[in-house]
């Protein structure tokens, strides 16, 4: 069962409700309830992470139970200080529900293709609903249900879902886990280079709700402008004929991410990102935010730099996929995966998987 509501008019407790229902969710008292939004990094942006807002409804509407919130956010981000800085502690503490990081609870192995996974003890415990956001994502075309899943996992588990190839991994977890409720906020969405600050926030008003995950994800898909098959990570489905009109009236093209090799900021290049993993990109992007708010003497230098003209290229994940003989300026590169191109072409380093968010300095030389 799936539902599709536009959030205008109508209150979102109503809406919230009212989409509850219409896919059949209703869970018993004797086990609890976990939700698994998507808080990526720490911000209040909410066309970046789950908004609280829709969280805020989900625990009002359900009184009376064990809820949990959890996440693991980016390798190499701290779960807590994001899921603080977002807003979700105080949340939390308001209503008396608990919140955990996902890289300090229980685990028990769990069969899939692959072999085994160590999942979270309590998304088996509990009620488990998948709360995502509507939004790209550079690697994987769009960040919906299934790739929401992928927080699930220990770091371990994540780094090797980038080996094994992450449209493949993210569509066999898929097949493995499977939420009760799949829900995703697209009340504030993000367009364009994201899943992060290169994205760029797109109104929709629209949340959507359902059973089986790669549905809700199909239909999220539409309503994107973007055809299913086209994400890798998906079983594509059908929409339903009842919810054809709804989806037709909701749906509003998105800015592509950039699905290439090279990604370019101003005028810094960022090489082979289709063979690297979000953690290095987040790790250059929280860098800048740390130089912004904590070394300003350092940011406005480096502003004036690039606004000169001044090129970087950045190295990064696995490979030999730039061509040094064209002679690009400033080559360094970065995190753990790019070692064996750094020894090979003698270049400048930054260790780490993912390198922390200081090495900002040492990348751009600004200290």
């Amino acid at each position: 069962m799936i539902a599709v509501r536009k959030v205008d008019d109508q209150k979102l407790d109503e809406v919230i409700a009212t989409l509850i229902k219409e896919v059949g969710f209703a869970p018993d008292k004797s086990k609890g309830i976990f939700i698994k939004p998507n808080v990526v990094i720490g911000t209040g942006d909410s066309s970046i992470i789950t908004s609280l807002a829709v969280v805020e409804s989900l625990i009002r509407y359900f009184p009376g139970y064990k809820i949990t919130i959890g996440e693991r956010s980016a390798v190499g981000i701290d779960t807590y200080q994001s899921l603080e800085r977002s807003g979700y502690v105080t949340l939390a503490k308001k209503y008396g529900v608990e919140i955990v990081d996902l890289g300090q609870v229980a685990r028990v192995k769990v069969e899939w293709e692959r072999g085994f996974l160590e999942l979270p003890q309590l998304i088996f415990e509990n009620h488990y609903i998948n709360l995502a956001k509507l939004k790209t994502h550079f690697l994987t075309t769009v960040s919906l249900c299934a790739k929401n899943q992928k927080g699930l996992l220990s770091v371990k588990d994540a780094k090797k879902f980038h080996f094994i190839g992450i449209d493949q991994a993210i569509c066999a977890l898929g097949k493995a886990v499977k939420p009760d409720l799949n829900l995703i906020d697209g009340i504030k969405a993000l367009e364009g280079n994201g899943p992060t600050t290169f994205g760029r926030a797109k109104k929709m008003d629209v949340l959507i709700a359902g059973n089986d995950l790669f549905q809700v994800d199909s239909v999220a898909c539409r309503i994107m402008g973007i055809e299913p098959r086209e994400v890798k990570h998906l079983i594509p489905q059908q929409v339903p004929g009842h919810l054809l009109d709804a989806v037709n009236a909701l749906t509003s093209p998105f800015l592509r991410p950039e699905l290439k090799d090279c990604l370019t900021v101003e005028t810094v290049h960022f090489h082979n990102i289709r063979n690297c993993c979000s953690g290095c990109m987040l790790a250059i992007d929280n860098g800048i935010n740390w130089l912004m708010s904590e070394r300003r003497e350092l940011w406005l230098g480096l502003s004036k730099r690039l606004a000169g003209g001044e090129t970087y290229n950045i190295y990064l994940g696995r490979g030999n996929h730039l061509n040094l003989e064209d002679s690009p300026s400033n080559v360094r590169a970065f995190g753990g995966c790019s070692a064996h191109f750094a020894r090979r072409n003698h270049l400048p380093y930054i260790k780490g998987c993912p390198p922390a968010p200081e090495e900002i300095i040492r990348l751009f030389d600004i200290s």
